[in-house]
């Protein structure tokens, strides 16, 4: 559900572990930091989404080092991301001009969360996309925050499907 420029700016730090061992994506709005790291919506975009499962299963976590600084896929913006992803689709023959990209990717994951049938406040959690609803705006932590109760929706993700 993040954006591609999440991705790509995504630092080793940033990957972090509840108290209750759930494995998140800490996505802050640190544009002065020694390793830049900017939302869309800036501060209101901060966000703790869990990773799925399937991505711990798949061994994302053994590129993680706590106590190396930097950029965990070495890229400063999207673009060197988004042309290895184009790559990997041509090798697999699957590539579509304007229709695969890397995009495609957080576009897909959506459409499984509502297939899953998620509630609209975990999806937009997971996305980073504001609430209408007053409560959710100015009341109380936020969902945004609860990578726990995110996990436990989004682990409900049949990613059996998946190489």
């Amino acid at each position: 559900g993040a954006r591609s420029a999440d991705v790509a700016l995504l630092r080793h730090h940033d990957i972090k572990q509840s108290g209750k061992g759930t494995w998140y994506l800490d996505l802050v709005d640190e544009p002065n930091h020694q390793y830049p790291h900017s939302l869309k919506g800036s501060s209101s975009d901060e966000r703790h989404t869990p990773l799925h499962p399937w991505v711990i299963e798949q061994g994302f976590l053994d590129f993680i080092h706590s106590d190396r600084q930097g950029y965990v896929f070495g890229a400063q913006d999207n673009s060197a991301l988004s042309g290895w992803f184009k790559r990997i689709l041509l090798k697999l023959g699957i590539y579509e001009p304007r229709g695969t990209v890397l995009h495609s990717l957080r576009r897909t994951w959506i459409d499984l969360m509502r297939e899953a049938r998620l509630p609209q406040d975990i999806r937009r959690a997971v996305t980073g996309h504001s609430s209408k609803d007053v409560q959710d705006r100015v009341y109380g932590e936020g969902l945004e925050k609860m990578p726990d109760v995110i996990y436990k929706e989004i682990k409900k993700i049949d990613l059996s499907w998946l190489p």
